[in-house]
């Protein structure tokens, strides 16, 4: 510490200069941060050059000051150094007593003053939980006991918020502190003691008369509600002891009590506190307009449920909450058996409420959430619903499993005598409908093992749930849906019913949406099937499912596909007049092309409604390597005209592609 010049200067964010000194001066930063402590075990008071050296060390307008200080600051993450501090705020910042009383025997000493931070010796004293210090400096009678500092807070409040028992005796023992004093936040020392859990320091404040033990602060929140909310017993039983303690007092945002905010919490032990008093509303709502039992219910909390409940004036199916949902739909909702089983014990329960926005049951949102315990025991219910639909989609509990891939819960249901296994929500798909488009195998195997389930149930869009299968490519549910007695695919459940060719409103069948996908796994479970139509037409522009691969440049399907020898392989479209070879070239795809190519009866120079041939096509998009695929053909006619007199060199000069060009013009020498 023995630093004789000013290497740092007043640069008081000069964190990385600061850093720089340090590694240059190693023993600084540990001598820095630690002479206080060892200063105060060699009891400086009796040895009289240690002494002259502490008040040397903390003389605020000295050089060394300058320089340790900032290293102290810096190195312990406080932000900017403050510059203002006095002897006196050094002395009291690290708790040397004596430091202070012989500051204090100096007659032009300012006990009072204040550093940038509008912070004084006896703020910092309390901060810091130096009692002896603040004794000293409370002993004065020139001392501003309530003077605020950054943030309006009192000596008072800042010893209370860190819990520092020793201070606030010292304080309190002052006829002027004032107990109730407000910082920015309107925070009273009481407030801040109580949330930060500091159980002796709130026992020192209500013992007082004066206190406001429902003080306010600026989201009128009373100590009582903190309390609660952190769980602090010891800290609720010494408020709740207080006569006028205002058990039901409510936030200004949030309108929650502090019994509200118990249940949130969890806080089994403070909510048995506030219901054993008869003045606490059980029924208050709060956020959401939710009450206790439903914060309960929602948070899953066991214990505190029984609490409530034991209520006899508890309102057991209350709605709250932006969905207007009772404790049992919550408790429903989120899987919470054991508070359901509490819930539905009680024959005062509406097992069937409906919230206010979906008109849901219990059912359906645990059967939604896939929460299998609590569908087994709402089933077991003899006045329970179980066929229910919701208002804005007509979905019912077994629907919504089967849409989730619940196999639990679905299996649950089924088993149910009056289950309606092909409920049809308002698009008109069915359980079936939804697990074939989500690929839940194991739902759909579950579903068509049933023997009254209609397996070709149309939707609003005339799918049906093989349609939906092969459009989402769900290989394993078209597996079990394509599977029949004569079909080269082994399952255990296998329907003879099933309407492979079915064609939606856009008169597309299963193959054509696998194959507009590149679905090839589940192209080749299609085509498996002996009854399969591998040539049908749909859609707006009347493709087949040859045609609609090539145009997607799917491959793997096109190969399944031009190796079937029934596949017309020429077919046109209904719009453009276009073979599966023409939208190959025109789409640049050559690996389709070379397939289509393989196949010994495909037209090379077939044409489109406006007389353009594949070579055209291709050579209008310069995919000069299907030109070349084409013109190696013996067959092709190089010189086809369209109907604007057009030949594919024409075409090709047009769109400026060289090399197309140099090809048609070797080919036609």
């Amino acid at each position: 510490m023995n630093v004789d010049n000013d290497p740092l200067g007043r640069n008081p964010e000069a964190e990385a200069e600061v850093n720089r000194y340090i590694e240059s001066h190693c023993f600084l930063d540990y001598a820095a941060n630690h002479w206080a402590f060892h200063f105060e075990k060699a009891r400086v008071a009796r040895d009289i050059v240690l002494f002259k050296s502490a008040l040397d060390v903390c003389c605020a307008q000295s050089k060394r000051f300058l320089t340790w200080f900032q290293v102290y600051w810096i190195s312990n993450h406080y932000g900017r150094c403050f510059e203002s501090f006095s002897d006196l705020t050094v002395g009291s910042y690290f708790g040397h007593d004596i430091i202070v009383k012989c500051l204090l025997e100096r007659g032009d000493v300012n006990v009072s003053h204040k550093d940038d931070g509008s912070q004084t010796p006896l703020s910092w004293a309390a901060q810091r939980g130096h009692a002896e210090v603040a004794e000293l400096l409370v002993a004065r009678k020139d001392v501003e006991i309530n003077s605020k500092g950054k943030g309006g807070q009192t000596p008072l409040s800042l010893a209370a918020e860190r819990g520092h028992v020793k201070v606030i005796k010292v304080l309190v023992g002052r006829e002027d502190i004032e107990v109730n004093s407000k910082d920015e936040g309107s925070q009273t020392p009481l407030s801040l003691a109580v949330k930060g859990g500091h159980t002796e320091v709130v026992e020192l404040l209500v013992a007082r008369e004066d206190i406001e033990v429902n003080s306010k602060d600026e989201g009128s929140r009373t100590p009582l509600s903190w309390a609660a909310e952190g769980g602090h017993v010891e800290i609720d039983r010494l408020l709740l002891a207080r006569e006028d303690v205002e058990a039901n007092s409510k936030g200004e945002f949030c309108s929650q009590t502090p019994l509200s905010f118990a249940v949130q919490g969890g806080h089994a032990e403070v909510v048995k506190l506030l219901v054993a008093r008869e003045d606490v509303e059980v029924n208050s709502k709060g956020k959401d307009s939710l009450t206790p039992l439903s914060l309960a219910a929602q948070g899953g909390y066991i214990e505190v449920t029984k609490l409530l409940l034991a209520r006899g004036d508890v309102e057991v199916n209350c709605k709250g909450g932006i969905f207007g949902q009772t404790p049992l739909l919550l408790a429903a909702e989120r899987g919470h058996v054991q508070v359901a089983k509490l819930l539905v014990a009680r024959e005062d329960v509406e097992v069937n409420s409906k919230d206010g926005i979906y008109g849901q049951m219990p059912l359906s949102l645990a059967a939604q959430g896939g929460h299998a315990e609590v569908v087994k025991l709402l089933a077991t219910k003899g006045d329970i619903e179980v066929n229910p639909r919701d208002r804005f989609y007509g979905q019912t509990p077994l629907l919504l499993a089967a849409a989730g891939g619940h196999v639990e819960v679905v299996k649950l249901l089924i088993a149910g005598e009056d289950i309606e296994v092909d409920s049809k929500d308002f698009g008109s798909q069915t359980p079936l409908s939804w697990a074939a488009k989500g690929g839940h195998a194991e739902v759909v195997k579950l579903l068509i093992a049933r023997g009254d389930i209609e397996v070709n149930s149309k939707d609003f869009s005339s799918q049906t749930p093989l349609s939906l299968a092969a459009e989402g490519g769900r290989v394993e549910v078209v597996r079990l849906l394509a599977a029949r007695g004569d079909a080269e695919v082994n399952s255990k459940v296998t329907r003879e019913d099933i309407e492979a060719n079915s064609k939606d409103e856009g008169s597309q069948t299963p193959l054509s949406l696998a194959a507009e996908r590149g679905h090839s796994e589940v192209a080749k479970l299609l085509l498996a099937r002996e009854d399969v139509e591998v040539n049908p037409k749909g859609g707006i522009y009347g493709l087949t499912p040859l045609l609609l691969a090539v145009e997607g440049g799917h491959v793997e399907v096109v190969k399944l596909l031009v190796a079937r020898r029934d596949v017309e392989v020429n077919s046109k479209d209904g719009f453009y007049g276009l073979t599966p070879l023409s939208l190959a070239a025109h789409g640049g795809h050559v690996e389709a092309v070379k397939l289509l190519l393989a196949r010994g009866d495909t037209e090379m120079n077939s044409k489109n409604f406006y007389g353009q041939t594949p070579l055209s096509l291709a050579a209008e998009g310069g995919h000069i390597e299907i030109a070349k695929l084409l013109v190696a053909r013996e067959d092709i006619e190089v010189n086809s005209k369209d109907e604007g007199g057009r030949t594919p060199l024409s075409l090709a000069a047009q769109g400026g592609h060289v090399e197309i060009v140099k090809l048609l013009e070797l080919k036609e020498n």
